[in-house]
């Protein structure tokens, strides 16, 4: 091609990038899910990592020579068809890549208005071709992330031919100069999170070492539960873990944030997946809809921005088009949240490894296509709820055989009642359950007790009824207490520390929080927890009641003396009554 056809100003490397900000959230009034205030969750900001092995290949558009920092000698490159190339740019293809993204529509383009029409490919002098279009890109605004930068890239991605060049780590050293096109074919994988590259052009030297930078965002989920103390009033939002009784209404909070590149998206997808294990029932359905929130920036949003689909122990709510949303409209700063319930149920594991509950969030995550395209995923974030269990041996002891083993003994009704803080401050004991007593109230003669379901707090015990011959237990009040590492795994499961005779010891206490003790100064109800079973066990002892000595006087003979005499005079008057009855 001769000098004459030199090109003034390709030079521009065109990266379209955007740095990452911390979003700065709306104020929020206070809004509530199953009776709980829901905070802010000022945490919730900035992305998620980009965990994704990002691909990177280039491809050659034109190729030429720089001169005095300008590409000139401007030929069609190897991975390009200049022919199939012309004609998408000057003909619909363009145009229609153009318009999907979604200019002003005063400002769409037409046949007449696109900035290629007239261009011809001619086979003989195939870089006359080259070169107008060459010239084309030279006036157009191709500042980052312009629409008409974005259009032509997709226009030759769509229309590429070659293989590229492959991008390793380090870097590649392109062999010729040229004008090329950088493509993100970023995979992600289970358990990765990643979102794909703008579409990079620039022009690049011979013998340069060209490595892309990847400028990505994705979005970030944070799965919280609330964690209410029924004993103290309070309700603290947990990250890990939380303990309810069995028949609670669970509340849960999923916060995810937008890309920060939101704005290069045509179409955004965006759903939350949630999966419950066994032991927790949605409280949502078509009867129930209000047992599951959607809020953006703090503003609830109507349920026809969204759908909901439940598939047995999962649901997701999804958008299909964050971009339709219009009140409040989304944008790279928005955060937006899903609020329900659950309630664990009668399936629910005691203890142990709890009862899991996990989430994921699924969005766009190819700025460069125009319709839904693909979608990547954050990592699971898991929260787990716990739930306990009392459970209770029966023993007596007989004070005839002092020193004896106390062994196992029927027939007691024990009823556990939690200690509730009233609305006016006061302690409620509140009954949870009595065990001892069939359906029809008779009594079951079983020494093994165990409440089943139970969050942490204070609690009661109390022996509604004795064994047969035995005293009652005095009332045992405790307070269970778990204890969960920053992963929200159970690590210790115990009754409310007491310290006796400068050593920490776990037992029951009376209503004063004074520890029950014996004669000799040991902990009369001494407990212990169990954190695989999740059980707070007890030995409840039962003393068998006595018949105390008389001694001196005429003690309790003489009574039965002057009773066995007037139940004789007794039948003596009543024999002669009947006899004179006859004789009359």
């Amino acid at each position: 091609m001769k000098h004459a056809k030199k090109l003034l100003a390709l030079a521009l490397v065109f990266a379209m990038a955007l740095a990452l900000a911390v979003p700065a959230f709306a104020a929020e009034g206070d809004t509530t899910i199953g009776g709980v205030t829901v905070p802010p969750f000022q945490d919730v900001s900035g992305s998620g990592e980009d965990t994704a092995d990002h691909v990177y290949t280039v491809y050659q558009i034109f190729k030429g020579e720089f001169e005095d920092n300008l590409l000139t000698e401007i030929q069609w490159g190897s991975d390009v068809d200049g022919q199939k190339l012309v004609a998408a740019l000057a003909g619909d293809e363009y145009i229609e890549a153009y318009n999907a993204l979604g200019p002003d529509s005063t400002q769409a383009l037409t046949a007449e208005t696109n900035p290629f029409k007239g261009i011809a490919y001619n086979e003989d002098h195939s870089d006359v071709s080259a070169d107008a279009v060459a010239r084309v890109l030279a006036k157009m605004n191709l500042q980052e992330d312009s629409i008409e930068a974005r259009a032509f890239a997709q226009v030759v991605d769509n229309n590429k031919t070659g293989d590229g060049t492959a991008v390793p780590e380090t870097g590649v050293v392109l062999t010729e100069t040229g004008y090329y096109l950088m493509v993100d074919t970023m995979t992600a994988g289970e358990g990765v999170t990643g979102a794909r590259n703008l579409y990079i052009l620039s022009a690049a030297a011979a013998g340069a070492n060209y490595m892309p930078k990847a400028k990505t965002d994705v979005p970030k989920l944070d799965k919280q539960v609330a964690n209410t103390n029924d004993s103290t009033g309070t309700t603290e939002w947990s990250d890990t873990a939380a303990d309810y009784d069995i028949g609670d209404h669970v509340p849960f909070v999923l916060s995810g944030t937008v890309s920060n590149r939101y704005n290069d998206f045509k179409v955004y997808k965006y759903a939350f997946h949630d999966t419950l294990s066994d032991g927790l029932t949605l409280d949502y359905s078509e009867d129930n809809k209000d047992a599951l929130q959607v809020y953006i920036n703090g503003t609830l949003i109507d349920a026809s921005n969204y759908t909901v689909a439940v598939n047995g122990q999962s649901f997701s709510v999804t958008f299909s088009d964050l971009k339709t949303v219009e009140n409040p409209v989304v944008s790279s700063d928005s955060v937006i949240r899903v609020l329900y319930t659950a309630t664990l149920n009668e399936n629910a594991v005691i203890g142990g490894i709890g009862n899991e509950n996990k989430a994921h969030l699924e969005f766009s995550n190819d700025p460069n296509k125009t319709d839904d395209g693909t979608t990547g995923k954050t990592p699971d974030d898991i929260v787990t709820v716990f739930t306990f269990k009392l459970a209770v041996s029966k023993k007596g002891d007989d004070p005839a055989n002092p020193g004896a083993e106390p062994q196992p003994l029927d027939g007691a009704v024990f009823g556990l009642y939690k200690l509730v803080l009233g609305e006016d401050g006061t302690t409620i004991e509140t009954l949870v359950k009595t065990l001892g007593l069939d359906e029809e109230g008779a009594n079951t003669n079983i020494n093994e007790f165990s409440f089943d379901g139970l969050d942490a707090g204070k609690y009661m015990l109390r022996e509604e009824t004795a064994p047969a011959g035995y005293n009652k237990a005095e009332d045992m009040y405790f307070e269970i207490v778990p204890n969960y590492n920053e992963e929200g795994k159970l690590v210790g499961l115990s009754v409310q520390e007491k310290e006796l005779n400068g050593e920490k010891v776990y037992a029951a206490m009376d209503k004063s929080g004074n520890l029950h003790v014996s004669a000799n100064g040991e902990p009369t109800f001494p407990m212990s927890g169990n954190v695989v079973a999740g059980a707070i066990t007890a030995d409840i002892l039962n003393l068998k009641g006595l018949q105390l000595p008389a001694t001196g006087g005429i003690g309790t003979t003489i009574f039965y003396v002057v009773g066995g005499i007037l139940l004789v005079g007794a039948a003596v008057v009543l024999i002669t009554k009947k006899r004179m009855s006859s004789a009359e």
